[in-house]
């Protein structure tokens, strides 16, 4: 399989992508409250992997909502890579984006309330 034999599949992440940003942003989802075990396994499970890793890492560190050239740059990928992973960081909640009103450009954060989830789960039974 060549890097052209991958290219059709590209769109159609990105209608992915679009698809679940238009739920998100619609109230079709809620990232906050509790999350049962099994889900923080799976959301470990989808950090893992060394290029979500690093744009966790990146969105983490930021103040402030990313555009996905702005995280392409910052990680140093590909925008095409970056959409990939977004996607998934999204359908799991471990992202969340933003959508401004006036230029329609989606931005992206970490979720806070998960990394407190993953952080108490990894502090638990901690003899001090």
């Amino acid at each position: 399989m060549t890097v052209l034999d991958m290219e059709p599949s590209r769109p159609i992440a990105r209608k992915r992508l679009d698809l679940a940003l238009e739920k998100i942003l619609s109230g079709g989802a809620d990232h906050s409250g509790c999350y049962p075990l099994s889900d923080l396994r799976r959301k470990l499970a989808m950090i893992s992997q060394a290029r979500r890793f690093m744009l966790v890492m990146v969105l983490m560190q930021q103040t402030l909502p990313q555009t996905e050239y702005e995280l392409a740059e910052a990680t140093r990928d590909l925008k095409s890579n970056v959409i990939r992973n977004l996607h998934v960081l999204v359908a799991e909640g471990i992202a969340i984006p933003t959508r401004d009103e006036a230029t329609h450009i989606v931005r992206y954060r970490i979720n806070n309330d998960l990394l407190k989830a993953l952080s108490d789960l990894f502090g638990r039974g901690r003899v001090q």
